[in-house]
């Protein structure tokens, strides 16, 4: 009646990746004169050599036991004549719809399209910081070819 209010907007652009939290315990003492902590974050990272392909150009296909979506329906016999039905990721796939044969996998990520990294952050707490506070490292956390990296976001509790 007043036009269009009230619905969805789309989202723009690749969807964001999972942040990730982590916690950095402080004394008083240490809020008091501020403190430099570094945290090792182990994350994914877009493999370099087939940049997120899995292997050569025109590998990838569609995977045969869920047709693409990822997602089966299973049946699971409780007792006779009882079923249960659940959907859950595929075993084949996990969960992507495609699939790479073993010739033309990268052999880097071994198909994986992403390979593991340790990095080491440095968060600067500042002098005063209240318990709660949060530093965020926009764009650290996993990688993935179909999303923006996730952000790593450091608080800080008093101990």
């Amino acid at each position: 009646m007043f036009g269009g209010g009230g619905g969805r907007q789309q989202q723009r652009g690749p969807a964001k990746g999972k942040s990730v939290q982590h916690s950095i315990k402080v004394t008083l003492e240490e809020i008091y004169k501020g403190k430099t902590s570094k945290i090792a974050v182990n994350r994914d990272r877009i493999c370099v050599k087939c940049d997120g392909k899995g292997g050569k150009d025109g590998a990838n296909s569609t995977c045969e036991k869920c047709k693409g979506r990822g997602m089966v329906t299973k049946m699971t016999m409780l007792g006779p004549g009882m079923y249960s039905q659940s959907t859950g990721p595929c075993d084949d796939c996990s969960g992507t719809g495609e699939q790479i044969d073993e010739a033309n996998k990268c052999g880097n990520c071994n198909g994986k399209k992403v390979i593991k990294e340790k990095k080491v952050l440095e968060a600067n707490i500042d002098k005063g910081a209240p318990h709660g506070e949060k530093y965020v490292f926009h764009g650290e956390s996993d990688e993935h070819p179909d999303k923006e990296a996730g952000d790593v976001i450091i608080v800080v509790n008093e101990v």
